[in-house]
């Protein structure tokens, strides 16, 4: 990570549905990295910038090409809807997104939960729901491409 990834790692998470904030996130060249946090999970979001976005993020000027934090996503947790997990991720890999893990230990937990919905489908208040489009996404650091899973670290 270059030190604007770095810098203010915490940045206010934001909930609101604003269309902006989608776009950033759900855009070709942001990065969403899972990583653990008192024993919960917890999303950094890092925005790359791009021609036509604002010259300045927090005051500071900006590069084209350069990753910078955007948000940090603490109500996907591990308690939190397994099909809205999976679904951001295939939402944000559908996009052009990266999606991550800090660890090996969070890739496999992940890649299972992925494994698991894509499987089962997913059953919240007598509603069963499931994943219409496959999601495929590279694998170990090898760069071997596997039917499930999301980019393991260093990937």
């Amino acid at each position: 990570m270059t030190d604007h990834q770095n810098e203010d790692r915490r940045q206010p998470q934001d909930d609101s549905a604003d269309p902006r904030l989608r776009d950033l996130i759900y855009r070709a060249g942001t990065v969403i990295r899972l990583r653990a946090q008192d024993s919960d999970w917890v999303w950094d979001v890092f925005t790359r910038a791009q021609d036509g976005d604002e010259t300045r993020l927090s005051g500071l000027p900006i590069e084209v090409g350069e990753l910078y934090p955007l948000l940090v996503m603490e109500n996907l947790g591990r308690g939190a809807s397994p099909f809205l997990v999976v679904s951001m991720c295939a939402q944000a890999c559908a996009a052009g997104a990266i999606v991550t893990t800090e660890t090996p230990e969070l890739f496999e937990e992940l890649q299972t939960l992925i494994s698991e919905v894509r499987s089962n489908g997913v059953v919240e208040a007598d509603v069963k729901y499931g994943l219409d489009k496959k999601l495929v996404i590279i694998g170990r650091p090898t760069g071997e491409r596997q039917d499930v899973g999301i980019a393991a670290p260093g990937a």
